[in-house]
């Protein structure tokens, strides 16, 4: 297990990432904690039916693995460009099933997480790191998403606001 590939792909703006940010936009740092928890449990969920998924996939064939990771490195890959048209609400009931289609949970089965059949210490050590790295780097999300941390768009945004003013005061005289 890689911690650095983990918390590269915990750091990815997808999926319930962009949850957590736009709740941490509307609702701010401290409402949206709750949903970072269920976060956390909807992460562990979905990582837990993907390793079974992959896991069964494997036994199928030895070619199965290797398509697999392709699978899911082409589907976060598809992902991080495509566009969201549709976001789902920042809720509880809209972020369960977004975990389960979540690239990052299903790129940290199939990279990160040991294989199905893997005896239980090492698996429950995926877990505590999975645990570890995830509830900061959503943290962070959220805090990007409250506007805590600076991003670009923060700061050109006062600008532009000031400059479309300007443009109406102008047009009203």
């Amino acid at each position: 297990m890689s911690p650095a590939l983990l918390l590269l792909l915990l750091l990815a703006p997808v999926g319930v990432n962009r949850l957590l940010r736009r709740s941490g936009a509307g609702a701010g740092l401290v409402r949206t904690l709750p949903l970072l928890a269920a976060g956390w449990l909807a992460g562990c969920l979905a990582i837990g039916t993907w390793c079974t998924v992959s896991g069964l996939l494997a036994l199928a064939g030895t070619a199965a693995r290797p398509a697999a990771q392709l699978g899911a490195a082409a589907y976060l890959l598809w992902r991080l460009l495509a566009r969201e048209r549709q976001e789902p609400d920042p809720r509880m009931w809209s972020l369960f099933p977004a975990a389960l289609v979540d690239p990052v949970a299903i790129c940290c089965a199939v990279f990160v997480f040991p294989a199905l059949g893997t005896p239980a210490p090492q698996v429950l050590a995926a877990y505590g790191w999975f645990t570890a790295l995830m509830l900061p780097a959503g943290l962070g999300w959220v805090a990007v998403g409250a506007g805590l941390l600076p991003r670009r768009m923060a700061r050109r945004r006062p600008q532009r606001r000031a400059a479309l003013l300007a443009a109406g005061a102008a047009r009203v005289r």
